[in-house]
This record gives C-alpha cells, structure tokens and sequence, in this order.
C-alpha cells in the first residue's frame, strides 16, 4: 500500500521516487476522470462496474471542480 511507503510531510529528496512517482500518477488520473466530459471515462467505467447505472451519473459541483483543477 502506498499510504506505508509515503511519508506527506517529507520535504526536499524521497526516499522513494518509485513511490511517489506512483502517488502523482494516481492524482493526474483522478484529476483527469473528474474534469473529462460526458460522456467520460469515469461514466465509463462506473457504467462497466455497474450496469444498472447506465446514464445516471452524479455531476460534481464547481466547488469539487475548482479542488480537481489546482491539482
């Protein structure tokens, strides 16, 4: 798990690059799938996991948006 191998507080040189490498990814992922427009791939992906939700799908509120944006 990737919350043992990064310490947020660190300041300056990692440890672990490859860890932290992996925390940025996973961020620009997220960021991504909350600002991609309909239909995204998020709706994609909920619609794959669960099918009975095909063409509801939640929006986020600017607030959300503004936060996934300064990412």
């Amino acid at each position: 798990m990737l919350y043992n191998e990064v310490d947020p507080e660190l300041k300056g040189p990692y440890k672990d690059q490859k860890a932290w490498q992996e925390v940025k990814g996973r961020i620009l992922f997220a960021k991504q799938l909350i600002l991609d427009t309909k239909p995204g791939t998020l709706d994609k992906m909920t619609e794959a996991t669960y099918p009975e939700q095909k063409g509801e799908h939640p929006e986020f509120g600017e607030e959300i948006l503004g936060l996934a944006r300064q990412l």
